[in-house]
């Protein structure tokens, strides 16, 4: 059986990431955005828990959402 465990991440610095998905120890975030303004992903979460992380925007949401 396959278990993915759902979190949200912040810091007491005020950093966050929108949604955060773990599954055999991976860790993936994603950072959700309704402008096309240009964003980094959080280093520092990145760097933290050796996870990848995504913006997803108005530009990538229909094949983040895979309808």
């Amino acid at each position: 059986m396959v278990y993915i465990y759902i979190y949200f991440w912040r810091t007491k610095q005020r950093q966050e990431i929108d949604f955060v998905e773990e599954q055999n120890r991976q860790i993936v975030g994603f950072e959700f955005k309704l402008n096309n303004k240009k964003t980094k992903f959080s280093q520092n979460f990145s760097e933290t828990y050796n996870a990848n992380g995504f913006v997803i925007d108005r530009n990538n949401l229909i094949a983040f959402v895979k309808i």
